[in-house]
Formats: structure tokens, sequence, C-alpha cells
């Protein structure tokens, strides 16, 4: 995970963030899904995972990357 996040850094894809940092806290989501996740719950496993998806990639991933990603165009405002 920590090359991956690497490779995203290089390419300039990610937040300006610490790859060691950003590994052990997405593990940490994902681990501690085990924790509160219930079958009875509100989510189903296929949500609780979706959301730890875009909970990941919308908190690291740089608005230009996450858009492009799903094959969209972020328009800057002209007057900031």
């Amino acid at each position: 995970m920590r090359n991956t996040l690497n490779e995203l850094k290089a390419e300039g894809k990610l937040q300006d963030v610490d790859p060691t940092a950003a590994t052990f806290s997405l593990l940490g989501m994902i681990n501690w899904l085990s924790r509160w996740y219930r079958q009875d719950g509100a989510l189903s496993e296929e949500q609780a995972a979706e959301q730890i998806v875009k909970i990941a990639l919308n908190g690291l991933m740089r608005p230009e990357a996450s858009a492009a990603r799903r094959g969209l165009q972020v328009v800057k405002n002209s007057s900031q």
C-alpha cells in the first residue's frame, strides 16, 4: 500500500501527506471495521466497503485526480 501511495504522490495525484502515515491511517480504517460493523446494522457489507473507499480516496486524492479517475473535469473559478 505504501508503494502505491508513493507512486501516486510522485505522479502528483496525492495530497501532500506522508505515505507512511497515510498507509497506517488507511489500514486503521480497514481494521477498525471489524469493531463497528454489524450485519444487522444500517449498512450492508458492500455499503460499508464503499464508504471506506470513498473516505479513503476523497480524503487523500487531490480533487483533479479524483475527478479524472471518474472521467470528470474540474472547472476552476477564474475569479480566484
